[in-house]
């Protein structure tokens, strides 16, 4: 090939992808002045894109996090796909996504996924969540309806909703490029992590205010705290992603410190057991006190030994100890946050009063 006619097809090729990097360019300022026009209602701002990171949006909701992103499914016939992210307190993992082929044949096979009990959702939508009866307790008739919404506005295109380690994720697999449209999309998201908070936190908030207790968020972890007739109380669910459980604690001072725990957690006590005088609590719990005549005097009060079976038998895990009751209940139990309090405040009462 002659020199000339080699420098002529080098050319091209360099003009060809200069063509694409500008059209390229051209494009992603096209989405990122449509994110910004989108995102004046909550004042947002745009991150350009870098070598590193395409354009983000981002502003802050009622203290919390929001950021609007997107990225390409790349290959031959790349499409844009968009990411609406918000952050929320701790909640039950849950995954929301219309049925797919794949995943109507699993269900259809049993496969296991939540129902909430409306036909029509159950039957379109997959749900999935950890801890189940958490994440069932999320999906609220608000809920449903928004995330409906969300299905029907997405033009053709289908969505995911993922909430997991304290962000509501909301996936659109196809990117909104008319600005009024997309403000109305994160609208309708913001709305929906809404819901979800006040679905986990209604039925907290009737539990604190009728027992007099306070409700506190500290770096997203929900907690309600105070006094029930003189005894410090505070109680929260804890949440992992394998692993969650509720629990309440009572500050007491216990008459002749002792330390009673499960019959089966032996090796959680330090130093020799005690007899505690009374062959039922002898078989159901393991103990130990610095003072035995003071212990046994205490659990000889009515009612005492069967409050104290109540929590420490009756959830593997829980503790009276020298200072506090430690209720541990397995798994999420929201539906019964109340219960479980006052079976620590009965228990704590009885021991401060003897």
């Amino acid at each position: 090939m002659e020199p000339l006619g080699f420098l002529a097809i080098l050319a091209a090729g360099a003009l060809l992808i200069s063509a694409a990097m500008l059209s390229g360019e051209s494009a992603r300022r096209g989405r990122e002045d449509l994110m910004s026009q989108a995102l004046r209602p909550w004042g947002g701002t745009v991150s350009p894109h870098t070598l590193v990171a395409e354009s983000e949006g981002s502003f802050q909701y009622d203290g919390r996090q929001v950021l609007v992103t997107y990225y390409s499914t790349g290959g031959k016939h790349p499409t844009l796909h968009m990411q609406l992210s918000i952050a929320t307190p701790e909640l039950p993992l849950l995954q929301m996504y219309e049925q797919t082929m794949i995943s109507g044949i699993g269900k259809a096979l049993g496969a296991q996924d939540i129902e909430v009990g409306d036909r029509e959702f159950d039957e379109f939508w997959t749900i999935k969540g950890h801890p189940e009866e958490g994440a069932r307790e999320l999906v609220t008739a608000d809920v449903i309806r928004l995330v409906r919404l969300l299905g029907l506005e997405a033009d053709n295109a289908s969505i995911e909703v993922n909430l997991e380690g304290g962000e509501l994720l909301i996936r659109r697999h196809k990117w909104i490029d008319y600005p009024p449209a997309l403000t109305a999309y994160v609208r309708r998201g913001l709305e929906l992590a809404d819901e979800l908070i006040g679905a986990h936190g209604r039925h907290w908030r009737a539990v604190a205010e009728a027992r007099g207790l306070k409700l506190e968020v500290r770096a997203f972890k929900r907690s309600m705290i105070g006094e029930i007739d003189g005894v410090p109380v505070v109680a929260r669910i804890k949440h992992g992603r394998r692993v969650s459980h509720t629990e309440a604690r009572a500050e007491v001072q216990v008459p002749g410190g002792l330390h009673v725990v499960h019959c089966d957690l032996a090796d959680q006590l330090e130093g020799p057991g005690v007899n505690l005088g009374n062959p039922v609590l002898d078989m159901l719990v393991v103990a130990n006190a610095d003072d035995t005549s003071a212990a046994r005097a205490m659990l000889a009060r009515e009612g005492l030994a069967e409050s104290l079976l109540a929590v420490v038998h009756g959830h593997k895990g829980s503790a009276l100890t020298p200072d506090e009751v430690v209720l541990r209940a397995d798994g999420w139990r929201l539906e019964d946050i109340g219960e479980l309090v006052d079976l620590v405040v009965d228990l704590a009462m009885r021991v401060r009063d003897a």
